[in-house]
């Protein structure tokens, strides 16, 4: 009914509307796994849940935002902070909404104090990121952290109008995950995975999940993405360019199946995985 809708139409539709909700999934498991990672468990399933019924009732309440898990759990741990944080937060900002005092608080408070605020968060991040990485993806990992910073050149504090550095900027939670994904398999010689990669980086650049602000196979004449950005290259050659790098690095697989190149890393990352973020219950040996 709300999709169906004349006036929902002109605000909002449902590509729009698919595209956040996966980015707020990721934004949630990757909270999940920060907070993993500090030492505290939390189920992705119930996590995913609740912030799915937060943005319903806020929605059926009047809200146009939706809801995710707050980043940052590690640095409030450091401080000390419990589920108390979390309710004294909620109390307030229900007292200050319904009250009004929102445009008081912010003229009080310049956006810069927030601004840092989340710096200092992001900087806990980017740590617990090197720190739970093997030294030689750290190439990887800082590639993917370079491709976000398109997002802040082009918004209205930098300003910078460069399609190229647009392009990256559109979808850029998606390029910077396919990327760094594509360079860890290539770092450990596991062509065969990365070659799927690129086949993932294909579908999310022909529908629009990177490299573009529209969700969906909508394209004009010249092969753009009609969500794509104006003066950057053409998105039919970025999807060509992804599926030469998969067929090469099938060929790169070839080769090491005949011992003409090196064997992958011996370091299966998907052990690793397992045994970090894993929610099923450790075997354990039966007693003699």
């Amino acid at each position: 009914m709300a999709f169906g809708s004349g006036n929902f139409s002109d605000y909002v539709g449902i590509s729009l509307t698919i595209a956040v909700s996966f980015t707020n999934f990721m934004g949630t498991f990757g909270c999940n796994i920060s907070a993993r990672l500090a030492g505290d468990t939390y189920s992705p399933m119930e996590m995913i849940q609740l912030d799915g019924m937060g943005t319903a009732i806020g929605a059926l309440l009047g809200s146009p935002f939706p809801t995710t898990t707050y980043i940052g759990h590690p640095i409030y741990r450091r401080l000390g902070a419990s589920r108390g944080y979390s309710i004294v937060n909620g109390l307030l900002y229900l007292v200050i909404g319904l009250s009004g005092l929102f445009g008081i608080v912010a003229a009080i408070f310049p956006l810069e104090i927030c601004l840092g605020q989340l710096a200092c968060v992001g900087m806990i991040i980017v740590q617990q990121t090197f720190e739970s990485s093997p030294t030689r993806w750290y190439p990887a990992v800082v590639l993917g952290i370079a491709i976000c910073f398109a997002d802040l050149m082009t918004n209205p504090y930098v300003g910078s109008s460069n399609p190229e550095i647009a392009q990256f900027a559109v979808g850029y939670v998606f390029k910077s995950f396919t990327t760094t994904w594509a360079l860890v398999m290539l770092i450990d010689r596991w062509f065969l995975a990365a070659s799927l990669v690129f086949l993932f980086m294909v579908l999310f650049t022909t529908i629009g999940l990177q490299h573009s602000n529209l969700f969906g196979f909508v394209y004009d004449t010249n092969g753009h993405h009609m969500g794509g950005v104006s003066g950057a290259p053409y998105t039919w050659k970025l999807i060509v360019t992804y599926a030469l790098c998969g067929a090469f690095c099938l060929l790169m697989w070839g080769l090491q199946k005949a011992g003409k190149i090196l064997k992958p890393e011996e370091d299966d990352f998907r052990v690793q995985q397992r045994a970090a973020y894993s929610m099923a219950e450790p075997k354990t040996e039966p007693t003699k």
